[in-house]
C-alpha cells in the first residue's frame, strides 16, 4: 500500500489509469492511530518501596493497638525457689497507642460520548486503572518519606559529614569519602539496635543515588566481587550478594521520581528518596498478634471489605455530565510502632 501522510485533490485520481491499478478516495490511507501501540511513562511498580512496607488490615479507620514494654521483657526476673517457697512474680507492662488512617482519593473522567467512539488501542479501563494506581504509589512514597524516612521519629539519628575530624557518635564519614566504610557502619548500627531492642536489624531502605554509590564502593566491590578463587575473575554485583555481605535479609532501594513542575512548564523530574538510609527490624509479612517491627501500615479494608491493602478501586457511571467515572480509595496511615527498632541516617553522600 502506497502511504500518502499529506491528503492530495484525489478526487483527480478517481477514473485515470495507472497501469492496471485505479486509485479512488477509499483507497488512500489516511493517518490513523494505531490499533497495537501507543506510548505511555506510567513507572513500575516495583519503583516503589511503600508498597514493600508491612500492614495490619483493619476494619475502622480509627483504633488503637497494645505495645508490650521491651525493657520489661527483657530483664531477669527468675529467682532461685526455696524448698517450700512460691515462685517468684513477674510481669511486664503494655501501653496503647492509637491509629488513624487518612483517605486520600482521586477521580478520572471520561465523557461517555467519547469513550464510545474512540479507536481500539484506547482503553479507558486499562489507562484508568494505571494511572489511578501510579498516583496512588506516588502518594504513598511521598507519605513514606513524611512519616517513615526521615529522622524525626526515631531514637537513633546520625548525620553524614565531610571529614573524619568531624565523625563522632552521632556523624558519620560520608560513603563518597575516601577512608569511608559501609561495612563498619552498617555492622555498628546492626549492634545499636539490637542492643536497644533485642531484634536484630534486617532490612535497609535507600534510594537509587545511595544504593550506586554502595555498590560502587572499593570495600564493597573487593568484597562481594571476588570469587575466592584468587584467578582475579569477579562475581557479578547483586542485590542479594550484598545483602549477604551486609547481614540483611532486604535492601529496599526506591526508584521512583515526581515531578516538580507546575502544570504547563517544562517537567522536572525528581528522586523522591535520595542522600538518606533508614536501618530496622522489620517484619515484611502481614503483621499479627505478638508482631515485632519498627514501623507499620494501618489498611483500611473499606466498607465492602475489599480494598486491597488499603487500595480501594471503584467505578460508577454519572449521568449528570454524561461521564465514565473512575477513582481509587488510598486510606491509610503509616505509624512508627517501635522507635527505638529503626536508625536514619540523613545526607549520607552530600549536603
Amino acid at each position: 500500500m502506497r502511504v500518502i501522510h499529506q491528503v492530495p485533490d484525489t478526487t483527480r485520481y478517481v477514473g485515470m489509469q495507472r497501469g492496471r491499478a485505479e486509485t479512488a478516495l477509499a483507497d488512500i490511507h489516511f493517518s490513523q492511530p494505531l490499533t497495537d501501540f501507543t506510548v505511555a511513562a506510567f513507572q513500575k511498580k516495583e519503583n516503589f518501596v511503600a508498597n514493600r512496607t508491612p500492614f495490619v488490615a483493619v476494619d475502622k479507620t480509627t483504633g488503637k493497638f497494645y505495645v508490650y514494654n521491651d525493657g520489661d521483657l527483657n530483664s531477669p526476673q527468675m529467682e532461685k525457689r526455696q524448698s517450700l517457697s512460691t515462685a517468684a512474680t513477674g510481669g511486664f507492662k503494655r501501653s496503647l497507642k492509637s491509629y488513624e488512617t487518612e483517605l486520600r482519593s482521586l477521580a478520572y473522567k471520561v465523557d461517555r460520548r467519547v469513550a464510545l467512539q474512540f479507536d481500539k488501542p484506547m482503553s479507558f479501563d486499562k489507562d484508568a486503572e494505571k494511572f489511578l494506581s501510579t498516583q496512588a504509589a506516588i502518594e504513598r512514597e511521598l507519605d513514606f518519606v513524611n512519616k517513615i524516612w526521615n529522622s524525626t521519629p526515631w531514637t537513633t539519628k546520625l548525620t553524614g559529614v565531610a571529614t573524619s575530624g568531624e565523625v563522632d557518635t552521632t556523624h558519620i564519614l560520608r560513603w563518597k569519602k575516601a577512608g569511608s566504610s559501609p561495612i563498619k557502619d552498617i555492622r555498628n548500627w546492626r549492634e545499636t539496635i539490637q542492643i536497644l531492642t533485642g531484634e536484630r536489624a534486617n532490612v535497609m531502605y535507600i534510594g537509587k543515588d545511595v544504593w550506586d554509590v554502595l555498590i560502587d564502593h572499593e570495600e564493597i566491590q573487593a568484597r562481594v566481587q571476588s570469587n575466592g578463587n584468587g584467578d582475579g575473575a569477579r562475581k557479578p554485583m547483586t542485590r542479594r550478594a550484598v545483602c549477604e555481605l551486609l547481614e540483611l535479609d532486604e535492601i529496599e532501594v526506591s526508584e521512583a521520581v515526581i515531578n516538580m513542575a507546575q502544570e504547563g512548564a517544562a517537567k522536572d523530574m525528581r528522586r523522591i528518596l535520595k542522600n538518606g538510609l533508614l536501618l530496622a527490624h522489620m517484619e515484611m509479612e502481614q503483621l499479627d498478634e505478638m508482631s515485632m517491627t519498627a514501623f507499620s501500615r494501618f489498611a483500611y479494608k473499606g466498607e465492602s471489605g475489599n480494598g486491597v491493602d488499603g487500595i480501594l478501586m471503584k467505578y460508577r457511571e454519572d449521568p449528570d455530565i454524561n461521564a465514565l467515572v473512575y477513582e481509587v480509595d488510598s486510606d491509610y496511615s503509616f505509624e512508627i510502632v517501635a522507635p527505638d527498632a529503626g536508625l536514619f541516617v540523613d545526607k549520607i553522600l552530600t549536603d
